[in-house]
């Protein structure tokens, strides 16, 4: 007479799990170290079915119907791992003597994985093979600053980039580095002293507006608009 071991393969929340592969063992004394896998095709198993490793269907259910004995089933999926052991990636049954069936077994796998261990889950961490536990992601591009090539999403690469973070949508030249950057209103880039008069600033912007239009990265509108913006600024006044 065949019966029962049937169940359910679920994540830590309570939702199915599709496609798990659950695998049978069998034990003639229940002890540990006996259990062996029930081959594939053998007439332990019912004819109904006797596909063994098998899979859960779409809400996560298993099941068999087996001859008398001892039995463990085990429950992997890709992705998942048990929740009390994150180094396993599968779980077991307690032994189930059969008979009785052991109907409504539930298996629980955790399927929220934390690939690099910053405390938020792969399916929501915006570089999930680099610790980055604030998510910070200066572009808004949806990949993270720790795993992003281009930081500032301005078209050149972190490693060539001399003027990181520049402001969001600003032009820049080959350096990465927008006319703000290169002529900062509190004074010359990389020093610590403020400009010598607002004449140094104004000269400044004027000169890299000028390569910026040659290079053909602004209008000569737009660098007319930029310089007078700068003739009109206060930088370089106190």
């Amino acid at each position: 007479m065949y019966i029962d071991p049937s169940g359910r393969v679920v994540t830590t929340t309570g939702v199915g799990v599709p496609g798990a592969t659950v695998t049978l063992f069998r034990s003639s004394t229940g002890e540990t170290g006996t259990f062996v896998q029930v081959p594939n095709g053998s007439a332990i198993m019912s004819p109904s079915n006797q596909t063994n490793p098998d899979l859960t269907n779409a809400d996560g259910f298993f099941g068999w119907d087996v001859l008398a004995g001892f039995y463990k089933v085990r429950a992997e999926a890709a992705d998942c791992v048990s929740p009390d052991d994150d180094a396993q990636n599968f779980v077991e049954t307690a032994v189930l003597t059969i008979p009785p069936p052991a109907l409504g077994l539930e298996l629980v796998l955790d399927c929220t994985l934390d690939t690099d261990g910053d405390g938020v889950e792969d399916e929501a961490d915006n570089c999930p093979l680099d610790p980055n536990p604030g998510q910070e992601d200066f572009d808004g591009d949806g990949i993270g600053d720790a795993c992003d090539t281009d930081v500032d999403g301005d078209g050149v690469e972190n490693g060539a980039d001399i003027c990181p973070e520049s402001s969001l949508g600003s032009v820049v030249d080959a350096a990465g580095c927008s006319i703000d950057q290169l002529c900062p209103c509190t004074g010359p880039r990389d020093s610590v002293l403020p400009w010598k008069n607002h004449g140094q600033y104004v000269s400044c912007v004027t000169q890299s507006a000028t390569t910026f239009r040659k290079a053909g990265l602004i209008t000569q509108k737009e660098k007319g608009s930029i310089v007078s913006s700068a003739a009109q600024s206060s930088c370089g006044m106190e």
